[in-house]
């Protein structure tokens, strides 16, 4: 047993690592080289790794979050509504961080949140989450960068919405969604967040792969050529770039 005690606190630590990266925004786990050892030991103390079923809640509408948690693998879905009426409007996958959001402000949201596959995360229960912040400032400082970048991605899908080119929102709703270039959701999901019907969504799609923009398959969608889609997203105009008609003049006739 005593062999195999710092195997485990290594283990524990290499967890709070990861945490404290994710936490803080960062894209690797070395980025918290520079966090207090205690905050790091704390954290391996209290995060607990959970495994979660395709379909499984993290929190139902309309109830707070019971913890934050930290995506080691797989994806989780936030939806609104039930049956028809069921909407996804955000996805985390693997270093996001999910509930940290609803329960510093307080709020609570008529949405879920559930797994789309196989997730493993590490689970910070709430009660723990509030009293290492208040013994820890420096781990609260830590997640601000975090809470600003939520902040800012809630405008950019809202923005992302609000334009009338349905070609723009489907282009700047790919590349909000793409993880490694690989957007792992099924049409009628991707076609739900623009507020699109799934045929619609479809017939530019097909176009984007006749350009040669994206490669489609079973429930995802492959970026080949990110410049041209960045071109017809146009962050900050409301008509899109003809990228497909551009691509369809320079084809021979």
């Amino acid at each position: 047993m005593d062999d195999a005690r710092p195997e485990h606190r290594r283990a524990g630590l290499e967890k709070a690592r990861f945490a404290a990266c994710c936490l803080s925004g960062g894209e690797t786990p070395e980025n918290s080289g520079d966090i207090d050892f205690g905050v790091l030991s704390t954290l391996a103390a209290q995060l607990s790794l959970r495994s979660l079923r395709p379909g499984e809640k993290l929190w139902q509408a309309d109830r707070p979050p019971s913890a934050v948690w930290i995506i080691q693998h797989g994806l989780v879905e936030v939806a609104l509504g039930r049956g028809a009426r069921r909407r996804v409007v955000q996805t985390a996958g693997a270093g996001e961080v999910v509930g940290m959001v609803q329960l510093l402000g307080r709020q609570v949201l008529p949405c879920q949140a559930q797994a789309v596959d196989t997730v493993s995360v590490l689970e910070w229960p709430a009660g723990l989450f509030f009293g290492t912040l208040h013994r820890h400032p420096a781990l609260a400082r830590m997640l601000l960068p975090t809470l600003s970048r939520r902040v800012t991605s809630g405008w950019v899908r809202l923005a992302s919405v609000a334009v009338s080119s349905l070609e723009v929102r489907a282009a700047r709703m790919l590349l909000i969604e793409a993880r490694d270039d690989v957007v792992a959701l099924p049409q009628d999901v991707v076609a739900s967040m623009i507020g699109a019907s799934r045929p619609a969504l479809n017939r530019i799609l097909r176009g984007l792969r006749t350009a040669g923009v994206i490669e489609l398959s079973y429930r995802a969608i492959r970026i080949l050529d990110r410049a041209a889609l960045v071109r017809l997203a146009q962050p900050y105009q409301d008509e899109p770039v003809g990228v497909l008609d551009s691509r369809r003049r320079a084809e021979p006739k």
